[in-house]
């Protein structure tokens, strides 16, 4: 059974040096609701970046929690 993983606790996977940009689709909470948000990050600006997309089910600043969309192979 999947977990939930706190915001507190830490983000999905940071960048990687090669990446310019990337976009990972999860499950996400604001302790209420249950939704799905991108989490993108990259280093295409000339240093590594990470954030939650601003188009989820709801607003960035209110995800708590988060867990794998589906599992990696």
């Amino acid at each position: 059974m999947k977990k939930w993983i706190s915001v507190k606790d830490r983000l999905p996977e940071p960048p990687r040096e090669n990446i310019v940009f990337e976009s990972v689709s999860f499950i996400v909470t604001d302790g209420k609701h249950v939704g799905v948000c991108d989490y993108q990050w990259g280093n295409g600006c000339g240093y590594p970046w990470s954030t939650w997309s601003s188009y989820g089910d709801f607003p960035r600043e209110t995800i708590t929690h988060w867990m794998k969309l589906q599992e990696e192979s």
